[in-house]
């Protein structure tokens, strides 16, 4: 049975001196892990061109790393966004480990890499696009934590020094947009000062259980309270989404994969 994908929209309001005004939309996903959303991921492709954003932004874990696993699916679908929209792209624990441990995936995290290099794309590995849109400064972080963060059964506190190794401060004079694919870190990402973050991993907790907690975790913790949904703190907004795919535990309850709009107006 091919499962639902849905379009979910958030609106935020900026005011900020020195940015500007107007208005800016995105669209962000992320876990597809080798998924189709129809036949080559069509549904998923008729979403964005409902929304016709300024710019795509990709959350990580588009392939599934397993070895011997197809990146076709992936890398058909990532070469066919590229080719169409302005794309920057994150990691997400997937392409991380296919990258570290070349003794277990072999050659495919070369491989993906190498394609996704010569795509039209921006890759985002502990770096950072700055870029305006629609006369609005934009400052796009693409963050990729050490794998001790991603443990399962423990949970290491993540400190902010380790964000700002990669990306400094952030500055009032731009809008800091941060991809960071584990959402577990929330209040690490709202301390460095990320005006909004964009995170996916927990695949909404495969059971949803209100407006953001799930059953349960990939690292395998139970009624978390990040799976999914929006978070607002002292102007800063934190977004988690389901994911566009799942893999493991192929099964969603009141939980349909997505992706999200977002639409970003900017007043004085």
């Amino acid at each position: 049975m091919e499962k639902k994908i849905i379009r979910k929209i958030y609106n935020i309001n900026v005011r900020r001196k020195g940015l500007g005004t107007g208005d800016i939309r995105l669209a962000f996903f992320s876990d597809l892990h080798n998924c189709e959303n129809g036949r080559e991921n069509e549904k998923l492709f008729g979403l964005l061109d409902e929304m016709q954003p300024d710019l795509v932004l990709v959350g990580g874990d588009i392939p599934v790393s397993k070895p011997g696993m197809s990146l076709d699916t992936a890398l058909s679908f990532l070469e066919r966004l590229a080719g169409s929209y302005t794309v920057l792209c994150a990691n997400g624990n997937h392409e991380y480990r296919m990258k570290l441990y070349p003794e277990v995936y072999g050659d495919m995290g070369e491989r993906y890499f190498c394609a996704l290099r010569s795509l039209p794309m921006t890759l985002l590995e502990n770096r950072d696009a700055r870029l305006r849109v629609n006369g609005i400064p934009l400052r796009i972080c693409g963050y990729e934590m050490d794998r001790k963060y991603y443990r399962r059964f423990s949970r290491q506190g993540l400190p902010v020094s380790e964000i700002s190794q990669y990306f400094g401060e952030p500055s009032d004079r731009e809008y800091t947009v941060l991809l960071a694919h584990h959402p577990g870190y929330r209040r690490t990402y709202f301390e460095w000062g990320a005006d909004l973050t964009l995170s996916g991993h927990y695949h909404g907790g495969v059971m949803r259980l209100g407006a953001h907690r799930g059953l349960i975790t990939p690292d395998f913790r139970l009624f978390c309270d990040k799976c999914y949904g929006r978070c607002d703190e002292k102007g800063r907004t934190a977004l988690v989404t389901s994911g566009a795919g799942e893999h493991t535990i192929p099964l969603r309850l009141f939980n349909p994969r997505e992706i999200v709009e977002i639409h970003l107006k900017f007043t004085k």
